[in-house]
Order: structure tokens, then sequence, then C-alpha cells
């Protein structure tokens, strides 16, 4: 069954779901190339810079409240419950001391990957849950985006000029460079629509994809060069799959059980090893099968329990108050978790 949706792109749906599977197979070691599961979280952050940009470019400020409130049920509640999933793991296996309460609040409050140094990286679980950091960002960016896309007049916010100077300092000097370049060439598809699908563009953006990952596989483990050409090649693959057309059912299931899976993969690794290592197939093949198996059945019930439950019913949700309320507890939170940081450096 069909659902035609004008400005519906059908092949994100999959990428997301081969993206959180990539991660989940990098952390559970069963792909070990250098930086696998990182250059999917950089695709992601290109996919969320080109979706969440086009939504705000045509957002008006009065609407703003209800993009809070949108933003604030399809990140939270998961991550939530996700978060509490790891601290009753964490409860029953580790020492709880004080910088296991710092870290747990940096994780609650949204700034984890700001104040994740300091030997904190290590404290839940022996760092299970450390790819938090990036909803961490992505929150952080939906709060930031606004500001710069909405709030401001129209000539600067759609100046090519000014978000090529912004997006060449985020890929120079931090690891958000992916989200920077989605944001521009959202910018740029307002301008020149559907520039994505001309076919000079889609050359340049083989071109590239190929260019950068040989050169990511030739410099291997450095660190400098992977978050200066992975922006590159994460909004590349974007634009390649930016093709509108319609909802299947298949892939709505593979793109929404994407976030689930994303947090969640670490529970079939904890219940694989405790069913198995008695039959010393602790971090076994057999074990990682296992561990895959699990976590798609977690994340797809997560989709169809939660998830789309949430989506079907927040327009009947929505009020003004609350949309209020979720846009002051958003900042708020930053605001706390900043302070909070600042304090125990």
């Amino acid at each position: 069954m069909n659902h035609s949706q004008p400005h519906y792109y059908p092949y994100f749906d999959y990428l997301r779901g081969i993206l959180a599977s990539i991660v989940m197979l990098g952390h559970d070691h069963v792909i070990n190339l250098p930086y696998a599961a990182s250059f999917a979280v950089q695709v992601f952050f290109a996919l969320s810079g080109w979706l969440i940009g086009g939504i705000l470019l045509h957002t008006d400020k009065n609407k703003l409240p209800k993009f809070y409130y949108n933003r604030a049920l399809r990140i939270w509640i998961p991550y939530f419950i996700a978060l509490a999933l790891i601290v009753i793991a964490s409860l029953m296996k580790d020492e709880i001391t004080v910088l296991w309460y710092e870290v747990v609040s940096y994780k609650a409050l949204f700034v984890y990957n700001w104040f994740s140094g300091a030997g904190l990286s290590s404290v839940i679980m022996d760092g299970t849950a450390n790819h938090f950091w990036s909803v961490n960002a992505e929150e952080q960016f939906y709060l930031f985006a606004p500001l710069l896309l909405v709030l401001i007049k129209p000539s600067l916010r759609s100046n090519m000029y000014i978000w090529i100077i912004l997006s060449v300092v985020f890929c120079m000097f931090t690891r958000y460079g992916s989200i920077s370049l989605g944001v521009l060439a959202a910018i740029y598809a307002k301008q020149k629509p559907d520039f994505q699908l001309f076919f000079y563009t889609r050359i340049i953006c083989i071109v590239a994809i190929i260019f950068s990952l040989m050169v990511l596989v030739w410099a291997k483990e450095s660190e400098y060069i992977f978050y200066r050409l992975a922006p590159i090649a994460s909004i590349a693959i974007v634009l390649l799959c930016a093709v509108r057309g319609n909802k299947t059912r298949f892939g709505l299931i593979v793109g929404g059980m994407s976030y689930p899976l994303y947090l969640n993969h670490w529970i079939g690794v904890f219940v694989g090893n405790f069913l198995l290592d008695p039959f010393g197939l602790r971090d076994s093949g057999i074990r990682q099968f296992f561990a895959v198996i699990v976590n798609y059945m977690i994340a797809v019930g997560h989709y169809l329990m939660i998830d789309r439950l949430i989506k079907n019913h927040r327009n009947s949700w929505y009020t003004a108050a609350r949309a209020n309320i979720a846009w002051i507890v958003a900042y708020g939170m930053v605001i706390v978790g900043v302070i909070l940081g600042l304090i125990l450096m």
C-alpha cells in the first residue's frame, strides 16, 4: 500500500535503517572498518541538516512552538526510555559514584557531547551509552537552528555566502560539519529547487563520495582527516538519496525502527552475553548474530508500540500551552546542563 506525498523522500527510510545498522554492527565489532560507526553518524547529521533545515526555512515565527513540540515528542520519549534502561542496567552492574551521577545528568540535560571528557566516557557500563552524545548534538541543533533560520531577517538566513563560511568553519574545527553542509544544501535547494536531481549534481556527488572514501581508507585512523572529509561524503550520500516518492509500509518500518535501534542496540549484546556466556560463546559470532536479531526485534517493537503511536497522535495532543512548555523546557535543560558542566569542570 503506497501513500503519495509530494515532499516525502522514501530512500531516506532505508538510509536511516542502514545507518543505524552500521552503528550497531560497528559497536559490536562485526564491522571493523575504522570510523564505520562514526561515518554513519556523520551521514545522520547531514540528513538532519537537510531535513530540519528545509523545514525551518519554511517555518514562520509563530509556528516555532509547534516545531519544538514535535521535536520534543519525537526525540525525548524514546531517548528518556533508552536512558532509563541504561541507568537501570548500570545500577545493577556499576559502582555508583559522584562521577556516575554527573554523567547521567549530562545525558539527561542533553549536554554530554560538551562535557564527556576527563575520564567520564567509561563511567556508565564501560561507555555503553557513549553514542548518546550524537542525540545531544541533534537536540542542540534543534534549539540553535531556528535562531539562524527563522528569527533573523530573511536576507541573512538565506545568504549562501554566510552559510558557506559557517560550513567551512564547522567542517574545519568541529565534528558537526555534516549538519552545516546539510543546512547549506537545504538553503540552496530553496533557491534552486531539486538541484540534487540535476545530472551534474549527481556526478559531483558520486565523485565526492569515491574521493572522500578513498582518502579516508588511505588515512585509516587519522581523526583529523576523517572529520574534514566525512561531511563531504555524508552530504553527497544524502543528496543522492533525496528523491521524492511514495511512502511504503516496509520503508516506514525500516526508517521508524532506526532511532530506537540506534539508542538501544546495546541490549542485544548484553542479553546475548548473559545467555551464551555459560556455553563459552560470549562475544562469539553466534552471540553477535543473536544480538542483531534481538536488537532488530526490540527496535521494530519500539517503533510499532511507541514511536508510531506518538506520530499518529501528536497533532491531537497538541495545544499552544504544551508547545510553549516544550520549548521552555528544551532550552532550560541545556542551560542548566551548561551551568552544571561549567561548575564541575
